[in-house]
């Protein structure tokens, strides 16, 4: 999988490319989409991860084992990019509209 991001549009455009490979482009992903964390990594960036191809270092293992093929699997990649992209958005939008501060109140 071939991962690439460059702005699209103008230079007030805020949306994204993600270039999944040399067939698949998703346009119009949102900049706020990415400041949605999970730890330390956006929650796309961390599904981006989890679906690359990676290669063995071990050969054997590499011979025997290695049949994961992104293309096999894109068209759910995408659904949940999607997903992930939807819920990133709003989660944000809430996290925006909170107080700045928020007191604890615990008992």
């Amino acid at each position: 999988m071939l991962i690439q991001f460059s702005e699209c549009g103008h230079e007030q455009s805020q949306d994204f490319l993600l270039i999944l490979d040399t067939e698949t482009t998703l346009e119009g992903v949102p900049a706020i989409a990415w400041d949605y964390k999970l730890g330390n990594r956006s929650a796309l960036e961390w599904i981006l991860d989890q679906y690359k191809e990676k290669k063995p270092k071990d050969p054997t293992i590499a011979k025997l084992f290695n049949t994961y093929n992104f293309a096999d699997y894109k068209e759910h990649v995408i659904d949940l990019l999607q997903r992930v992209c939807t819920v990133s958005v709003q989660t944000m939008e809430i996290i925006q509209q909170m107080p700045d501060t928020v007191e604890y109140q615990g008992g």
